[in-house]
Parts: structure tokens; C-alpha cells; sequence
């Protein structure tokens, strides 16, 4: 006979968010929204959604604690798989999706002409902490010693130079 647990497990429950006109937030020229943070999701995942003005991307980065996958919704953009040797690079308009696992040094700038909006899920979740930080720092010239510090704390590592 199999025994039987006493114990239940809560039911999982749908979670819906609407963040409302007004909702964005300014992150090193990007805004973002957080659609679903961690928070609500139990950990398990974040989605942003981030309007990137032309010419803007971030530097090659890593992620120490969380897979990133990208759905283009709108613009042109150059994704850069900067770890393997020589850069990979591939430009992908509305309808593209790319992954970058923990771990791998990437980077993606907007280089159509108009701003571009893409779909971030980041999983685990908790990644918009770091975002909401940056968010927050005074205007004018980045600090780049504050913004390392910060992504530190975040399990985010930069690789400072150029990319293409």
C-alpha cells in the first residue's frame, strides 16, 4: 500500500498584472516596465518589458545567477555572443527570440533608426532589483564604479571595452 500525505500543497494561482501607463523607469537610457517581478512569481521568474532609444545597449555582461532570453518585439537590434573567441554577432528584427544562459558573455544594442522594445524573462527572477537600483542613481555621466558595485551585488559581472 502507498501511504498517503496529510499534508496539501497550496494551488498554484495565475498571477495577472497590469502596470498601467506611467509604470516605466529609467535604466542607463533604456526604460523599463516590470510586467511580472519575482515577487509575484515566486522567484521563479521576472519579465520586463524595456524600450531601448537607437544606439543604446548595455556593455558585455554575465550573469551569474540567471538565465535571459529576449523576444523582439519592435526595432532592429545586434545581439552579441562575446564569449567564444571571436564575437558572434547577429542583427534580428520584430519576431526574433534569443537566449543567453547563465553564465555567457553578451551584450545588444539597438541599431535601427527608432526605438525598439523587447520582452526580457530572466529566471530565476529578481534581476529588476538591480535595474530598479540603477534606476535610482543621481542624473548625468554614469558612475561606473557604483553601477560594478551595484551588479555586483547581483551576481552581474561586466567586461569593460569595446564590443561592436
Amino acid at each position: 500500500m502507498t501511504p498517503t500525505s496529510t499534508t496539501t500543497e497550496p494551488t498554484p494561482r495565475v498571477t495577472i498584472s497590469d502596470p498601467g501607463p506611467g509604470a516605466g523607469y529609467g535604466v542607463l537610457g533604456t526604460t523599463h516596465v516590470d510586467l511580472l517581478t519575482a515577487e509575484q512569481t515566486g522567484g521563479r521568474l521576472s519579465l520586463v518589458l524595456a524600450t531601448v532609444p537607437p544606439g543604446i545597449g548595455p556593455p558585455p555582461h554575465r550573469h551569474g545567477g540567471e538565465d535571459e532570453a529576449f523576444y523582439v518585439l519592435s526595432g532592429t537590434f545586434l545581439f552579441v555572443d562575446v564569449g567564444g573567441g571571436e564575437p558572434e554577432e547577429t542583427t534580428c528584427g520584430p519576431g526574433a527570440a534569443v537566449y543567453a544562459p547563465k553564465g555567457s558573455l553578451h551584450t545588444y544594442r539597438n541599431v535601427g533608426e527608432t526605438t525598439g522594445a523587447l520582452l526580457v524573462v530572466l529566471t530565476p527572477g529578481g534581476l529588476e532589483q538591480f535595474f530598479r537600483e540603477l534606476s535610482a542613481l543621481p542624473a548625468g555621466p554614469p558612475d561606473i564604479a557604483r553601477i560594478v558595485e551595484i551588479a555586483g551585488r547581483h551576481q552581474l559581472t561586466f567586461a569593460l571595452g569595446p564590443a561592436s
